[in-house]
């Protein structure tokens, strides 16, 4: 009777090791701060000439209630968030962009890392979706939107911003291999035992 309690109990512990490490594996968070725009512009700062940057909800936040607007009617604006990185580490971006118009054109560019990109705007009041990757070029790196946007003519809009660390990828062996690998070995060790 003790050795069936002993195989049930290292049953358990293999299964509860198995799901701590799928779910460290499976969790992260983006370094960027208050990247949906939902606690206004905290962790943000927004430099603009002659204009306003902001958050709002209308135009249809592409997630959550609010996003970030900004018109400069002068010689241009932007916003900016820096973060902790490594010196040569891979990172991914993903965030929406969009316009409330694209007649006089609107411009937008990001650069991040050893990443630039510029961006047109092809509808009014529509959402745009960008991903890329970029490598950090030092410890901190900034994250930098510069938008210009003609007088009275249009305002430029993000959302859903989130930066990650890429990490090699490895192969990860299935939950019920995993599973089945805890039982032969408890299985092994018993017979041991029992011999």
């Amino acid at each position: 009777m003790r050795g069936l309690f002993m195989m049930k109990r290292n049953i358990i512990k293999a299964c509860t090791i198995a799901t701590l490490i799928f779910a460290a594996q499976s969790s992260h968070a983006s370094l960027i701060t208050n990247g949906g725009f939902e606690s206004g512009l905290a962790g943000w700062t927004c430099v603009t000439p002659g204009g306003n940057c902001g958050t709002a909800s209308w135009g249809g936040p592409k997630e959550g209630s609010r996003h970030f607007y900004g018109y400069d009617n002068g010689p241009g604006g932007l916003s900016y968030q820096s973060f902790a990185t490594n010196i040569g580490s891979t990172y991914s971006i993903d965030f929406f962009y969009g316009s409330s118009s694209t007649s006089p054109t609107n411009n937008l560019s990001l650069e991040v890392g050893d990443l630039a990109e510029t961006f047109s705007f092809s509808t009014d009041d529509s959402w745009s979706s960008f991903s890329s990757t970029f490598t950090a070029i030092s410890a901190t790196t900034s994250l930098h939107f510069f938008f210009d946007t003609d007088g009275g003519s249009g305002t430029l809009w993000l959302d859903d911003i989130v930066v990650d660390a890429v990490v090699a990828s490895v192969p990860e062996p299935s939950s019920i291999a995993l599973l089945g690998l805890a039982l032969a070995g408890l299985s092994f060790a018993r017979r041991k035992k029992a011999a």
